[in-house]
């Protein structure tokens, strides 16, 4: 998780992409703009790099509220899909710890030109000192926590219906440790209980991932489902074997 805010121009709810995507899906154009704002909060929220290899379009639409809005999104070129992963482009540059410490540093040299008084600074010469003393505390962070860090048993999911996508789980089980909840063997398997009741209102394993990921769940409980109208995603029926 990057943070708690969101890098967003001041002209940014006038730019043809959010007329496109409004037009396309004729709604306001003000809802246009708060619907991608909520996409990119997502991706800000739940992913590092902008790549979102475990989640699909159809569960950003839920998100949302709005069927067909990451086609919309796609249609406008804000919005990459490849090989099956959806990424936003040119996501280092408006999202991220990356773009957020950038405005940071800009923010404070500007402050700094104003306090001095200078008519002149050396804007690059202050941003690489700052991202150079940023950079060195994190690396003594990193490192602290990694001498702290115990070693843990592996996790098994024998409780649990089916075994999950890696992916899916990783992604999750990172969610999970970015909020603060402990991936426990004990809570593993409290949840492997949920995602078992889940399972046999037609839930597979996996769509409860994606859910939780989309959602920002960091657990499970199967009343969930039916507090918020969650359907399982319809799948073609199997066809039925010849008797031989």
């Amino acid at each position: 998780m990057a943070g708690d805010w969101a890098k967003v121009e001041l002209n940014t709810p006038d730019k043809p992409e959010i007329w496109l995507i409004a037009d396309l899906l004729d709604i306001d154009p003000d809802a246009a703009f708060g619907k991608v704002f909520r996409v990119w909060a997502w991706f800000d929220e739940h992913t590092e790099n902008g790549n979102a290899p475990s989640v699909t379009k159809r569960l950003l639409d839920r998100q949302v509220g709005v069927t067909g809005f990451c086609d919309a999104m796609l249609q406008a070129r804000w919005m990459t899909e490849k090989d099956g992963v959806i990424s936003l482009p040119s996501f280092d540059k408006h999202n991220g710890n990356t773009a957020k410490k950038r405005a940071n540093t800009n923010k404070r040299v500007a402050q700094h030109r104003e306090n001095k008084g200078k008519s002149e600074c050396n804007a690059e010469g202050v941003t690489k000192s700052v991202t150079r003393e940023e950079k060195r505390r994190e690396d003594i962070k990193e490192k602290n926590k990694k001498e702290k860090r115990p070693t843990a048993s592996p996790l098994n999911f024998n409780k649990w219906p089916s075994q999950p996508d890696k992916q899916l789980l990783d992604d999750w089980l990172k969610q999970r440790k970015s909020k603060k909840a402990s991936n426990t063997q004990r809570a593993i398997d409290a949840i492997g209980k949920q995602i078992t009741k889940a399972s046999e209102m037609g839930f597979t394993v996996d769509e409860i991932l994606e859910l939780c990921l989309v959602r920002g769940w960091t657990g499970f409980e199967s009343d969930w489902l039916t507090n918020n109208k969650i359907t399982p995603i319809s799948r073609p029926a199997q066809k039925q074997r010849k008797s031989l």
